[in-house]
């Protein structure tokens, strides 16, 4: 059977949440069909007790019995059940955040005039609610709506009392404030990436508005209004330094998504920094790197992407951290998707080994493990080049470099990187023939004008 979104997404849900997911669908309050119900207990048994998925015809029999089969009913079956997980999965999201429910909770109690269960209700929220550290803008949208809860009651009544307008007004712009400075920061970050314009509208006087009215008292407000001067002018490094200290300063401040973004555009901001030559920031993407893990920001769950895995590992090995990398490689390698977890762990185990200068464990790591990944087989391949090349094994190393030519040549999709070791491979040779200061100083200028070269200032290097 092609996988239906219902099987689909129950695959993503733990066994606790399935469970209560179960009870979710027997409650009559959400659900009266007793096919419904049969379904989720089936589907449970499947999963979490026979690890048999079923096909349709299994589950129409399990549902109707004897009825003569019917597709259409079955996949009904299904779709229902599939938005009731929906509805399940967004319930459960508008519950954890306890101020939204809570707001609707004090709007229905004003319109039924439930003064005395109003008053009550809302001692309970103000008290939540000055304990929450968290400032992004859906607090403070979700604060504008509680105090407009109250305005309405206290007008209702007719009470004679200062009004809170100024206040619902002052927490809606902070809200619209963090939102859109918070796109203009993601915005920033995708144009160094891929070349597109946005119109950001408002912007201009957003920013206008935080410095005249000096918004930036606020935790939020601030992170984002110097994250995204720091993007905008990325020569002047006070607005690192002034964006870190608030992230690093307020970090309860923050939803879980929120902060993991903000970790992750400091580290792209250090990063680009780094591949435009600048590297004034290498210490301190490492120790984002490093507060990141600590803090468990840079992965949803225990899994984050091989990139990420390699990147922390490539910033170690260049700041020549090589103990901690050793621990974070082995620590960290079951946090790989299983499909690369063995080539990358045994890739970057190699790498630190050729980085201590140990090039028998290095060669033998590279040559045992098959990588399927292409530019982790290309990076393989480098590894081994200069392995070669730093043992003296010429003989080695020019076989090395006609199957890697010859590799190469079969990638005609690849432009860039194809590009870049090419040109690695035709300097390398280049080195190897130069016999004199001359020549090595010439190829050296070369080499400092051609654009694309991997492992440039390993090159460099040697000459």
């Amino acid at each position: 059977m092609k996988t239906h979104l219902l099987i689909d997404l129950l695959q993503h849900l733990e066994h606790k949440e399935f469970k209560k997911f179960c009870d979710f669908v027997h409650s009559p309050f959400y659900n009266y069909r007793e096919d419904l119900k049969t379904l989720v207990d089936y589907l449970y048994a499947c999963f979490w007790e026979t690890n048999i998925l079923p096909e349709k015809a299994h589950i129409f029999k399990k549902l109707y019995g004897r009825e003569p089969y019917d597709d259409q009913k079955v996949r009904m079956a299904m779709s229902l059940l599939y938005r009731l997980l929906q509805h399940y999965l967004a319930l459960c999201e508008w519950q954890a955040e306890a101020l939204p429910e809570k707001v609707m909770l004090l709007r229905t109690l004003r319109r039924r005039n439930l003064t005395h269960h109003f008053e009550h209700a809302l001692k309970g929220v103000r008290e939540k609610s000055d304990r929450n550290p968290i400032q992004s803008a859906d607090y403070q949208f979700n604060q504008s709506a509680l105090l407009a809860e109250i305005y309405h009651h206290y007008v209702a009544k007719e009470r004679i009392t200062e009004m809170n307008l100024q206040a619902i007004s002052d927490h809606a712009d902070q809200g619209f404030c963090i939102m859109k400075l918070r796109i203009a920061c993601l915005a920033l970050s995708h144009q160094a990436v891929y070349k597109t314009d946005y119109d950001l509208g408002l912007l201009p006087e957003v920013l206008a508005d935080v410095v005249r009215k000096n918004l930036t008292k606020h935790p939020a407000v601030a992170a984002y209004f110097h994250c995204y001067q720091m993007l905008r002018n990325p020569d002047e490094p006070a607005h690192f330094q002034q964006f870190s200290a608030v992230l690093f300063g307020e970090e309860n401040r923050f939803p879980e998504d929120e902060l993991h973004d903000l970790y992750l555009l400091a580290i792209n901001f250090c990063t680009q920094s780094y591949n435009k030559g600048n590297d004034a920031y290498l210490h301190d993407l490492f120790g984002l790197y490093q507060r990141g893990l600590e803090k468990g920001v840079l992965a949803h769950g225990k899994h984050f992407s091989r990139f990420v895995y390699r990147n922390i590992v490539t910033l170690g090995l260049i700041l020549k951290e090589y103990d901690w990398t050793e621990q974070f490689i082995v620590r960290y390698q079951d946090w790989i998707e299983p499909a690369f977890r063995e080539s990358m762990y045994s890739f970057c185990m190699a790498r630190l080994a050729y980085s201590r200068g140990d090039y028998k464990t290095a060669l033998l790591l590279l040559q045992k493990s098959e990588y399927e990944d292409l530019l982790l087989n290309l990076s393989a391949k480098t590894v081994l080049l200069k392995i070669f090349y730093e043992l003296r094994e010429f003989d080695s190393l020019d076989a090395h470099l006609n199957a890697m030519e010859k590799f190469l040549s079969r990638k005609n999709k690849m432009t860039y990187h194809r590009d870049n070791y090419l040109n690695t491979i035709r300097f390398t040779r280049k080195l190897l023939e130069a016999t004199d200061k001359e020549a090595v100083r010439r190829l050296r200028q070369e080499v400092e004008l051609v654009k694309n070269v991997a492992e440039r200032q390993w090159l460099m290097a040697q000459m």
